[in-house]
């Protein structure tokens, strides 16, 4: 299946840099502008609006900072599915990276995450709470001059529980105002 997820607004994000790791503290919204379908669970959309605060940080290993290790804790909220009248639950998700700079503009490396909702979807449906687990290589490169961060991902799913798994592949495109 090929299709567009949702587009994700970052109005907020703060960040610190210190000569051996960084730190991030964000707020986003979740748009759903992508291709949402009730009967098509494997589709990137998610059919509803959803608030997300974001906080991690990356430690470098040398002073150069070629190989670092990143963490990202992410918490979202989400808001009622329109088409299907489900509140879905909060949702919490690590996300980790081990990266290796090969220029100031180009990264490459291990990339995971494990995803948990961790409250029930106020529906008639019972009390499920989804999770699934990732674990892929990503590519980045960044062009100073756009202020353009374009990231190309593939992730293998497993460990899934009342979610599909699967294969993902995504290109991610970031611009800096």
């Amino acid at each position: 299946y090929f299709g567009i997820g949702d587009i994700q607004l970052e109005p907020l994000l703060l960040s610190w840099h210190f000569p051996q790791f960084d730190l991030a503290a964000g707020y986003a919204v979740w748009a759903p502008t992508g291709d949402f379908s009730p009967d098509r669970p494997d589709v990137l959309a998610k059919g509803f609006w959803s608030h997300m605060l974001t906080f991690g940080g990356t430690w470098y290993f040398d002073q150069e900072k070629s190989w670092a290790l990143s963490l990202l804790n992410r918490y979202e909220f989400c808001h009622e599915q329109d088409e299907t009248g489900i509140d879905p639950g909060q949702v919490y998700t690590l996300e980790f990276a081990l990266s290796k700079s090969f220029t100031k503009t180009l990264d490459a490396g291990l990339v995971g995450y494990w995803q948990q909702q961790t409250t029930s979807d106020r529906d008639n449906t019972g009390s499920m709470h989804d999770r699934k687990t990732g674990l892929g290589l990503e590519v980045s490169g960044l062009c100073p001059k756009l202020g353009m961060l374009t990231s190309l991902r593939y992730v293998y799913e497993f460990d899934a529980a009342e979610r599909p798994e699967g294969q993902l592949v995504s290109l991610t495109l970031t611009k800096r105002f």
